[in-house]
């Protein structure tokens, strides 16, 4: 084990440390491992009580879309928060980058009757129309390099869901599911499973990783790999276990039992036209900062990286990588967010499809 740091490998809190943390949702019992709270930036971490009534109405809070507005039908108690804060070399490089780990649970109000989240199609649905409202609708204003040129192009600023499948740990089912930032470095990782016809458990880890040279999506990587945070996640994931109660848990196995006996699961996905626009914002959004380049007074396409270098990491990003425990994936369910057009967007999808819209 290393005793420090670096910037590409930046160290953080030892899960030798980690505590057992045991939550009564009143349908089951929840326990997981996880070390002690080591904020970044300071705030109230693991504060949450120990137990809960989740068919109780009380202390739910209405989702929000990413411009916030209400979600009514959506609706979410938060269980666990905790965060830890990742260090490079002492004195040289300190914050490198910090994990958010925020346990929900997702109530949905307006699910049909004879629909249930222990069906996976249903939940990979329900976990896809959250993430539509709440991540994949939010656009950022594009910019071109024509001086005094006014752009009215809107860009996504996350490509997903990627790499989902689902993944058995302890008995329990997850679907796993990750999303890829184009501007900015933060990534989130969502992991979900059924606790009964109308609700489901989420642990959403949310990776930030810093370097004064990897200012946006594509340089971090350079920087900073994600890999030890990652590793946090695992170690807490695996010792997760979900106990249902008796009746509920007949209930699951027998809606599961329904399903493809060739073990497939349903997953969710990006598609085709929205990760070549993924391309072309991540490729615009790749400059450098000035204190990463011998001539300070080069212009940003000059500073930007390689175009087919940015495309090359993008598609080896998105291939599908299977888990320890990983199911078989069977029908894909795309992400419905329409694809906006952009104007300047080399090698485009032909225009009519760039302007599908769909309805939520």
């Amino acid at each position: 084990m290393r005793l420090f740091g670096t910037e590409k490998y930046p160290k953080g809190p030892s899960f030798r440390s980690a505590t057992q943390m045991t939550k009564d949702l009143g349908v089951g019992r929840l326990t997981f491992m996880a070390p002690k709270p080591k904020p970044a930036f300071g705030g109230r971490w693991a504060e949450e009580p120990d137990v809960f009534d989740i068919a109780s109405s009380d202390h739910y809070e209405v989702e929000q879309a990413w411009d916030e507005k209400p979600i009514d039908a959506l609706q979410r108690l938060r269980v666990y928060s905790n965060t830890w804060e990742f260090r490079g070399l002492p004195l040289i490089k300190g914050y490198a980058g910090h994990i958010n780990c925020l346990v929900d649970v997702h109530r949905i109000k307006d699910l049909p009757a004879n629909e249930s989240l222990f069906d996976s199609n249903v939940l990979a649905l329900q976990v896809l129309r959250n993430h539509e409202f709440c991540v994949y609708s939010e656009v950022v204003e594009g910019f071109t390099d024509a001086p005094l040129d006014t752009n009215p192009d809107k860009w996504p600023d996350v490509l997903g869901p990627v790499n989902c499948q689902w993944v058995e740990r302890n008995g329990n089912e997850w679907l796993y599911a990750e999303e890829q930032p184009l501007s900015r470095t933060a990534r989130i990782v969502t992991w979900s499973t059924p606790l009964t016809h109308e609700h489901y458990l989420s642990f959403l880890f949310l990776v930030q990783r810093s370097s004064t040279y990897g200012p946006n999506a594509y340089r971090i990587e350079q920087r900073v790999r994600p890999d030890t945070f990652i590793e946090l996640m695992h170690n807490i994931m695996d010792s997760v276990t979900l106990e249902l109660r008796d009746d509920i848990k007949a209930e699951g196995d027998r809606i599961r039992a329904r399903e493809n006996t060739e073990n497939e699961r349903p997953v969710i996905q990006f598609t085709p036209e929205q990760l070549e626009v993924a391309k072309h914002v991540m490729y615009m959004c790749s400059t450098r900062k000035l204190e990463d380049t011998d001539d300070q007074w080069n212009s940003a396409p000059a500073r930007r990286a390689p175009r087919a270098a940015v495309e090359t990491f993008l598609e080896e990003r998105v291939k599908f990588k299977p888990l320890p425990g990983s199911y078989p994936r069977g029908e894909i369910i795309y992400n419905r967010v329409p694809v906006l057009p952009i104007t300047r967007l080399l090698d485009s999808q032909p225009q009519s499809s760039l302007e599908e819209k769909v309805n939520f």
